[in-house]
């Protein structure tokens, strides 16, 4: 078989869902290769089983990802979802991996898109389309409409809140998705493109694959708080939360582990009115990205509503989800209980709210930082607490 074997293949699955639809449903790869040959046979299209089985070897550590891909001319349709945004030669491109009607139900997005890039039919026919893709895609499938967004402090427990709506059928949860992530990246540069990307990008990010979903909530990383002025721009209408903690547990946190936030090479001081200078010391610029972070919560109260760390996982039956209009049934708050009972970054073990490793890094000096830069914030965070909960 000739290359172009292959890439007539791949362009003929990429052009009808029906062949997508058929060949995602075997996650055996030598049964995917099997069904793709009898499909290149009814197509006409020459192709040798061997070269064909070769398209999709295992990619264990995920290289293959990162790896050059066409351009296609198909618009992705049901069941692909984009991933990222990747330079090309003369504007961006967007990859899209397919992921069926599999729920999003892993802590964070990054983690549902390493499964789904394990099964043959992503293996074989990798998706890349100009910009201009991702609007086409959006106006040919269906979006669930966002519910809510949450916005965070870090470290106080969004993506407990977010595996929790996961847990509930009728309920699509992005938790940080990398390639929203680098939409509102751009939008610092480029105002003027902004509210367009972010539309369409939460669109595609929350199409109806299935059935049963009928809403979103999208969970955002810490410094796209910074956002919040775009997000009311572009969802007027969609409510929002903003969860805090105790200032001197998230910056132990932050020091045990840091977010990309709080490192300069990875997430410029610029974003937050900060300098390189003011880098110098870990615990003190930490400090200084999380109040930013909280500052720019309360400087843009409308359709907001914060929420305390110490509140969860009670509040998100009692106050996220009435805040974001969705009614909690007994069915949804026994999957919501059962999820809360885990450790939401690895749910495969019981949460320890105790997390001595963090305390040890509690000391005077951290709390003396915490008191300096946060207090005033953290004051402020309660006090709209306590005035919302009258």
């Amino acid at each position: 078989m000739s290359d172009s074997g292959l890439v007539r293949l791949r362009a003929a699955i990429l052009a009808s869902e029906r062949h997508q639809a058929m060949l995602a449903a075997y996650e055996d790869r030598y049964e995917f290769a099997r069904h793709a040959l009898s499909l290149a046979v009814a197509l006409d299209i020459p192709v040798e089983a061997s070269e064909l089985a070769g398209a999709v070897q295992p990619d264990p550590v995920g290289i293959g990802r990162w790896a050059d891909v066409a351009l296609t001319e198909a618009v992705p349709q049901r069941g692909w979802l984009p991933v990222g945004l990747v330079p090309g030669t003369t504007s961006l491109q967007v990859d899209w991996v397919h992921f069926g009607d599999q729920p999003l139900r892993e802590p964070f997005f990054e983690d549902s898109v390493r499964i789904a890039m394990r099964r043959p039919i992503n293996l074989f026919a990798r998706h890349r389309t100009t910009l201009a893709g991702l609007r086409s895609a959006v106006l040919a499938n269906a979006s669930a409409p966002p519910a809510g967004f949450v916005f965070h402090m870090s470290r106080c427990g969004s993506t407990l809140a977010a595996q929790m709506f996961a847990s509930d059928p009728q309920t699509i949860a992005v938790s940080e998705a990398q390639p929203l992530d680098q939409v509102l990246q751009l939008a610092a540069r480029n105002p003027a493109a902004a509210p367009m990307l972010v539309r369409d990008m939460v669109a595609a990010l929350c199409q109806i694959r299935d059935d049963r979903s009928t809403r979103a909530v999208i969970k955002l990383d810490s410094w796209h708080t910074l956002a919040l002025p775009l997000f009311r721009q572009v969802f007027p209408e969609v409510p929002w939360v903003f969860l805090y903690r105790e200032p001197v547990e998230v910056l132990a946190s932050q020091l045990y582990q840091r977010g990309i936030q709080t490192v300069p090479e990875y997430l410029s001081p610029e974003l937050f009115g900060l300098s390189r200078d003011d880098a110098l010391e870990p615990e003190d610029y930490c400090a200084r990205v999380l109040g930013r972070t909280c500052e720019a919560a309360l400087q843009f109260p409308e359709g907001g509503l914060v929420v305390n760390y110490r509140e969860l996982p009670d509040a998100v039956f009692s106050r996220i989800a009435p805040h974001f209009g969705i009614d909690v049934t007994q069915e949804m708050r026994a999957a919501m209980t059962d999820v809360a009972a885990q450790d939401a970054k690895r749910p495969s073990i019981p949460f320890d709210p105790q997390q001595p490793e963090k305390r040890k890094l509690m000391t005077a000096e951290l709390r003396a930082i915490a008191t300096r830069r946060l207090a005033p914030v953290y004051r402020e965070l309660e006090a709209r607490n306590t005035a919302s909960a009258i």
